[in-house]
């Protein structure tokens, strides 16, 4: 921390991630408030509309949620309500499971301080998206599957070559995306947005009914 304070103010390290060490140092050592002005400090100079911004201000949130300043935690959930949504379309896979990883931590945030409309509006968009890349991935397997049925079946030696397609591809497995579905179905009731949850049920329809028929088929064999 010593060693950061002397870069303070020298241009040449006088960034955000100089402030974003420093507050990480201090809220190591119990300096809460100190931490809390340099993680500010690092919002105010990144875009709002980057995930740096929001990791920063989930760190703040973090921080906050501790030392029980409920109304600070609040008025940063709010100006995160203002930002432009970070969009999942057209990422790579690893980064749209960060953006999934902060926008629930944001979200859950939102449940806890009973911002219900506020968590909806969050995960009800990135859930049907991941639903969505679910079964994309999902049809995308069972057509390479029957290709190389078919290929078996036709006796002419031809082979479909097998791809590194798997479970790493997608976004996230659907046992990852089984709790939060549930949540926020749960929350579109509550909040009662039917249209939506109409919406999100049929995305996960198919998945529902698979575990359905998993769960059949272990009773069977029990």
């Amino acid at each position: 921390l010593t060693f950061y304070k002397k870069l303070e103010g020298i241009k040449a390290f006088d960034q955000p991630a100089l402030y974003s060490k420093m507050a990480e140092c201090q809220q190591a050592i119990g300096e809460f408030e100190e931490a809390a002005v340099n993680f500010r400090k690092v919002m105010s100079r990144v875009p709002a509309d980057t995930l740096d911004h929001l990791l920063v201000s989930l760190m703040l949130c973090d921080l906050l949620h501790k030392n029980g300043k409920e109304e600070d935690v609040v008025e940063v959930l709010e100006d995160l309500e203002k930002a432009t949504p970070l969009k999942m379309e057209g990422n790579i896979v690893p980064m749209q499971k960060k953006l999934f990883e902060q926008y629930t931590k944001e979200g859950r945030y939102n449940l806890r301080y009973n911002r219900k409309e506020r968590y909806v509006e969050i995960m009800s968009p990135l859930l049907l998206f991941l639903w969505d890349t679910a079964v994309t991935h999902q049809q995308h397997q069972q057509e390479r599957r029957q290709q190389r049925e078919n290929a078996k079946k036709g006796g002419d030696g031809a082979k479909v070559p097998r791809t590194r397609t798997s479970i790493k591809n997608a976004v996230l497995t659907e046992a990852q995306l089984f709790p939060s579905t549930i949540e926020c179905c749960k929350q579109l009731v509550h909040v009662g947005d039917l249209e939506e949850l109409e919406k999100l049920l049929n995305a996960a329809e198919p998945f529902f009914q698979k575990k359905s028929k998993g769960i059949s088929k272990d009773r069977k064999t029990a």
